[in-house]
């Protein structure tokens, strides 16, 4: 049975792989550019997926079986430190975060566009006047 920390259940502890799962919404942003979005999208979503949730099992195993209880609790950087090179670690957490929130900037603009030509807040209609946005014509126009 799980022993958790003071304070911690599993919805806390869950949070912590969450975002595997959300990531994957910036494939939904992008779904426009796809020429079979009816195919690529379910098969596109399962991958990413299915391979986030292998790489994380994989991530905890690995590092459940070097660890020490203690130290996987206090220590939150303890992968770098196990990592044959840790600055590489460093570096690839840092890039998949800028990855993200860059993700984020692309796909929040194309989805306030679709709600404005949606019409779903008649205010906004305005900003959906052009299809494509700033990055060019889409595949529906071509």
């Amino acid at each position: 049975m799980p022993d958790y920390s003071p304070g911690e259940n599993f919805f806390t502890v869950f949070g912590v792989f969450f975002p595997a799962a959300t990531g994957v919404m910036a494939g939904f942003n992008m779904s426009s550019d796809l020429q079979r979005p009816e195919h690529n999208i379910p098969v596109g979503t399962l991958a990413a997926v299915f391979t986030s949730w292998f790489l994380y099992l994989v991530f905890v195993f690995l590092l459940g079986a070097i660890c020490t209880r203690e130290v996987l609790r206090d220590d939150f950087l303890i992968a770098e430190k196990v990592s044959l090179v840790g600055f590489l670690f460093l570096l690839g957490l840092y890039v998949s975060s800028l990855a993200s929130c860059m993700g984020s900037l692309y796909g929040a603009p194309r989805i306030l566009q679709c709600i404005a030509q949606e019409r779903v807040i008649p205010a906004l209609a305005f900003l959906g006047h052009r299809v494509g946005g700033w990055l060019g014509p889409s595949t529906r126009e071509i």
